[in-house]
Protein backbone atom coordinates (compact mmCIF):
# COMPACT_ATOMS: atom_id res chain seq x y z
CA UNK A 1 0.00 0.00 0.00
CA UNK A 2 1.56 3.39 -0.85
CA UNK A 3 2.32 5.80 2.11
CA UNK A 4 3.84 9.08 0.18
CA UNK A 5 2.52 9.63 -3.63
CA UNK A 6 3.81 12.95 -4.21
CA UNK A 7 3.43 14.41 -7.93
CA UNK A 8 5.65 17.05 -9.47
CA UNK A 9 6.24 18.99 -12.57
CA UNK A 10 9.84 19.08 -14.34
CA UNK A 11 10.74 22.36 -14.97
CA UNK A 12 10.52 23.78 -18.26
CA UNK A 13 8.63 20.55 -20.28
CA UNK A 14 5.02 18.87 -19.32
CA UNK A 15 6.39 15.37 -18.21
CA UNK A 16 4.28 15.06 -14.74
CA UNK A 17 6.67 13.00 -12.39
CA UNK A 18 5.67 10.16 -9.76
CA UNK A 19 7.14 8.49 -6.97
CA UNK A 20 5.77 6.26 -4.15
CA UNK A 21 7.13 5.01 -0.88
CA UNK A 22 6.47 1.37 0.04
CA UNK A 23 7.12 0.50 4.04
CA UNK A 24 7.11 -3.54 4.19
CA UNK A 25 7.08 -4.91 7.65
CA UNK A 26 7.44 -8.64 8.70
CA UNK A 27 6.93 -10.43 11.88
CA UNK A 28 7.87 -13.71 12.61
CA UNK A 29 6.70 -15.99 15.22
CA UNK A 30 9.85 -17.42 16.19
CA UNK A 31 13.23 -15.28 17.15
CA UNK A 32 15.41 -16.77 13.46
CA UNK A 33 13.67 -15.32 10.68
CA UNK A 34 12.96 -17.82 7.87
CA UNK A 35 16.16 -18.86 5.47
CA UNK A 36 15.10 -16.81 2.65
CA UNK A 37 15.21 -13.71 4.52
CA UNK A 38 18.37 -14.95 5.97
CA UNK A 39 19.81 -15.01 2.22
CA UNK A 40 18.14 -11.59 1.77
CA UNK A 41 20.40 -10.06 3.89
CA UNK A 42 23.18 -12.05 2.51
CA UNK A 43 22.62 -10.22 -0.31
CA UNK A 44 23.02 -6.50 0.89
CA UNK A 45 26.10 -7.77 3.29
CA UNK A 46 27.89 -11.73 3.78
CA UNK A 47 27.77 -10.90 7.49
CA UNK A 48 24.33 -10.01 8.21
CA UNK A 49 23.17 -13.72 8.73
CA UNK A 50 25.75 -14.43 10.97
CA UNK A 51 25.37 -11.08 13.06
CA UNK A 52 21.75 -11.91 13.40
CA UNK A 53 21.84 -15.58 14.37
CA UNK A 54 24.35 -13.74 16.86
CA UNK A 55 22.24 -11.61 18.20
CA UNK A 56 19.22 -14.56 18.29
CA UNK A 57 21.96 -16.65 20.57
CA UNK A 58 22.68 -13.29 23.11
CA UNK A 59 18.70 -12.85 23.48
CA UNK A 60 18.18 -17.21 24.43
CA UNK A 61 21.14 -16.97 26.91
CA UNK A 62 19.93 -13.84 28.15
CA UNK A 63 16.00 -15.46 28.30
CA UNK A 64 17.47 -18.75 30.25
CA UNK A 65 20.02 -16.19 32.96
CA UNK A 66 16.49 -14.62 33.65
CA UNK A 67 14.78 -17.71 34.27
CA UNK A 68 17.57 -19.21 36.58
CA UNK A 69 17.55 -15.96 38.68
CA UNK A 70 13.94 -15.97 39.13
CA UNK A 71 13.88 -19.54 39.73
CA UNK A 72 16.08 -19.23 42.82
CA UNK A 73 14.14 -16.67 44.29
CA UNK A 74 11.60 -19.00 46.15
CA UNK A 75 14.41 -21.59 47.51
CA UNK A 76 16.05 -17.91 48.80
CA UNK A 77 12.43 -16.98 50.51
CA UNK A 78 11.87 -20.84 51.66
CA UNK A 79 15.14 -20.53 53.71
CA UNK A 80 14.82 -17.34 55.25
CA UNK A 81 11.13 -18.38 56.73
CA UNK A 82 13.06 -20.96 58.07
CA UNK A 83 15.77 -19.27 59.81
CA UNK A 84 13.35 -16.73 60.95
CA UNK A 85 11.46 -19.55 62.44
CA UNK A 86 14.28 -21.16 63.88
CA UNK A 87 15.40 -18.02 65.50
CA UNK A 88 12.12 -17.01 66.83
CA UNK A 89 11.70 -20.67 68.68
CA UNK A 90 15.39 -20.11 70.08
CA UNK A 91 15.28 -17.51 71.46
CA UNK A 92 11.81 -17.99 73.13
CA UNK A 93 13.22 -21.20 74.71
CA UNK A 94 16.04 -19.09 75.84
CA UNK A 95 13.58 -16.21 77.34
CA UNK A 96 11.14 -19.43 78.58
CA UNK A 97 14.62 -20.82 80.87
CA UNK A 98 15.42 -17.29 81.85
CA UNK A 99 11.93 -16.51 83.45
CA UNK A 100 11.01 -13.99 81.06
CA UNK A 101 7.93 -15.15 80.21
CA UNK A 102 6.28 -11.75 77.76
CA UNK A 103 9.57 -12.51 75.71
CA UNK A 104 9.60 -16.04 75.24
CA UNK A 105 5.65 -15.42 74.15
CA UNK A 106 6.37 -12.92 71.91
CA UNK A 107 9.65 -14.76 70.29
CA UNK A 108 7.36 -18.07 69.72
CA UNK A 109 4.77 -15.20 67.87
CA UNK A 110 7.67 -13.94 65.79
CA UNK A 111 8.85 -17.57 64.84
CA UNK A 112 5.13 -18.64 63.93
CA UNK A 113 4.14 -15.39 62.37
CA UNK A 114 6.61 -16.32 58.34
CA UNK A 115 4.54 -19.62 58.51
CA UNK A 116 0.76 -18.22 58.74
CA UNK A 117 1.91 -15.40 56.61
CA UNK A 118 3.88 -17.66 53.92
CA UNK A 119 0.27 -20.00 54.02
CA UNK A 120 -2.07 -17.43 53.45
CA UNK A 121 -0.40 -15.66 50.65
CA UNK A 122 0.14 -19.16 49.47
CA UNK A 123 -4.22 -19.92 49.88
CA UNK A 124 -4.39 -16.10 47.65
CA UNK A 125 -2.73 -17.35 44.74
CA UNK A 126 -4.51 -20.39 44.34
Amino acid sequence: MPRDLSRTRKPDTDLLVESEEHIIIRQYSSTIPPASELQGLQTIDPAFPERVMRIVEKHADADIRKKDRFSISPIIGQIATFLICCMGFGIGVLFAFKGIEAGAITAVISGIAPIVIAALSNLKKK
